[in-house]
């Protein structure tokens, strides 16, 4: 049964994560449409340049989803991280933590209130 709940949150953990990275990408493409926009002004040649006409209100209203999605879906992911009963921790590309919960923390001998976001793997010994 245990091992069951442990798939489910395994499948659910992968979904999120998934469906988080194609969110932070369109995120990323409607942040830097408007930021661009924002900081030509009304330079032709800079607007030419980047393909951008204008933001529309539909793309305003579509990057303001995608914002509320991808702050619901990471609720949901903390909330899977925190709740399975295996230790998991996420390191990026450079060995930093960016995401572990207090079963992994217990499992070095840590208190749930340390904090290791700041400290490379490499460093660490894992």
């Amino acid at each position: 049964m245990n091992n069951t709940n442990d798939n489910e949150s395994d499948l659910k953990f992968r979904l999120i994560c998934e469906e988080n990275e194609q969110l932070r990408l369109r995120l990323a493409e409607a942040e830097d449409t408007i930021n661009a926009l924002k900081n030509d002004g009304n330079d032709a040649s800079t607007k030419k340049e980047n393909n951008l006409d204008f933001a529309s209100d539909a793309e305003i209203t579509s990057h303001q989803n995608n914002q509320s999605t991808l702050l619901k879906n990471e609720k949901l992911f903390r909330s899977v991280i925190d709740n399975v009963t295996s230790g998991v921790a996420l390191i990026d590309e450079h060995g930093m933590f960016l995401v572990y919960n207090p079963v992994f923390l217990k499992l070095f001998g840590l208190s749930a209130d340390s904090d290791i976001k700041n400290i490379n793997d490499q460093d660490w010994g894992i």
